[in-house]
């Protein structure tokens, strides 16, 4: 059993000081002078100018092409609900619940389009800044 006390005596015996018997080696880190340090990686990869660009864009406005996507994404499938419901009023079929859900449709279409232009002129106006 490490640490116990007659190996505390044992050390006390033999003049070796307990710390040095049961403590850890200390190690330390490897000297931080010049001649031990790893290359920076920028200095060995260098990034094209229209990454650099690009990369710049995704900082002022993050996942925009993200959202635009769920703009796109979520008008196409109010567009589709909006044909639904228009082919259930021209049917005549239940248009006391088709009405409401056309208008909700139509409204979550023009929504998703308001948005991705603001997206678009939002976009635009960074790169006239930019210029």
């Amino acid at each position: 059993m490490k640490g116990s006390p007659i190996d505390l005596a044992v050390a006390m015996r033999d003049d070796i000081s307990y710390a040095e018997k049961f403590s850890p080696k200390l190690t330390f880190m490897a000297d931080p002078t010049p001649n031990n340090r790893t290359q920076n990686p920028k200095s060995s990869k260098t990034v094209s100018p229209e990454q650099y660009d690009r990369l710049k864009a995704e900082i002022a406005a993050p996942y925009r092409g993200l959202r635009q996507f769920i703009y796109f994404a979520c008008g196409a499938s109010g567009f589709i609900g909006a044909i639904v419901f228009l082919a259930q009023l021209a049917a005549g079929r239940e248009v006391g619940s088709a009405l409401p859900n056309l208008a909700l449709q139509v409204g979550v279409v023009a929504l998703m389009i308001w948005l991705f232009r603001w997206e678009q002129r939002s976009a635009r106006r960074s790169r006239i800044k930019k210029s």
